[in-house]
């Protein structure tokens, strides 16, 4: 199987995950268990997303091709960073309930670009791929 596939496979599975979590987050608050599911749905994302990218890096480089030749390469980089920070700040915002920085509005601000970048990067990649 080509790396390709399962890069893609990786980031998509990623973006499902993410989207679920963002979904709990937003529909579910009625229900106990939702900040849970928000967690770890994130978490689940964010590692599917990290090892899609370390995949695809790690094969560029076994091929010595380079690495940032397409605008899909940066924001999948971009993509990357915000996988990693944004659950970051969602974890401090919880742990810091009483600091004079407010971290939801930039843990929510994030999410939303993360998702919107995700998407942007999913259509990029198809057609570089040539499937649209």
């Amino acid at each position: 199987m080509s790396f390709y596939y399962i890069h893609s496979a990786l980031m998509f599975i990623g973006f499902i995950f993410i989207i679920i979590g963002v979904f709990s987050a937003r529909f579910l608050k009625k229900m106990r268990w939702w900040l849970k599911l928000h967690k770890t749905m994130n978490i689940i994302g964010a590692l599917s997303t990290i090892i899609g990218i370390a995949l695809m890096t790690s094969y560029i480089s076994y091929t010595g091709s380079k690495h940032f030749n397409h605008i899909h390469s940066y924001l999948g980089f971009f993509v990357g960073f915000l996988s990693v920070i944004t659950p970051l700040i969602g974890f401090v915002q919880l742990k810091a309930l009483k600091s004079k920085i407010k971290f939801r509005p930039i843990h929510r601000f994030l999410g939303r670009l993360l998702i919107i970048s995700m998407i942007f990067n999913i259509l990029l990649g198809l057609r570089f791929a040539g499937i649209i």
